[in-house]
C-alpha cells in the first residue's frame, strides 16, 4: 500500500484485479487473432510493455486465484490494521537486514543465527531473573 501510495486494502485488491483483467484481456486478444486464421502480419501483439511480467498468471486456475485472493485480502487487512512504530528497534532491524543482504547467503544465514542466538540468550537470562525474584 505504501509503495503504491494507496490508502486501504480495497485499493490494492482493486489494482490487482485491474492488472489481472488487463492481462487476461490481452491474452484473449492474442488467442482470438491466432484462431481466426489471420496472416502473420495481422496477429495481435500487445503494446503493454509490462505484460510479460504477469505471465505467471497463466498457470493459476480460477479456483486457486479466488482462494489465493481471499487469503491475500485477509492478510493485507490484518497488516493494514497493525500500527508500526518505526522506533529505534525497527530501524536497527532494517539496517541489519540491509547488511545481511550484502553478504553471501551462507555467511548471512550464520550471522543471522548468531544475532538471534544472542537475543534468545538475553531473553532467557531475563526470564530466569524474573522467575528467581518471584
Amino acid at each position: 500500500m505504501e509503495a503504491m501510495e494507496m490508502q486501504c486494502v480495497k485499493e490494492v485488491v482493486g489494482k490487482i484485479r485491474s492488472l489481472r483483467n488487463t492481462y487476461n484481456n490481452e491474452l484473449l486478444k492474442v488467442k482470438k487473432s491466432n484462431t481466426t486464421g489471420m496472416a502473420t502480419n495481422d496477429l495481435y501483439i500487445s503494446k503493454i510493455p509490462w505484460l510479460c511480467r504477469l505471465d505467471f498468471l497463466k498457470n493459476i486456475d480460477s479456483y486457486t486465484r479466488e482462494n489465493t485472493e481471499n487469503m491475500a485480502v485477509d492478510a493485507l487487512e490484518k497488516v493494514s490494521t497493525q500500527h508500526f512504530s518505526n522506533d529505534e528497534f525497527d530501524l536497527f532491524g532494517q539496517t541489519i537486514a540491509q547488511q545481511l543482504r550484502q553478504l553471501p547467503l551462507e555467511i548471512a544465514l550464520k550471522t543471522e543465527e548468531m544475532i538471534l542466538s544472542t537475543v534468545r540468550k538475553q531473553r532467557i537470562k531475563l526470564a530466569k531473573q524474573q522467575t528467581s525474584t518471584q
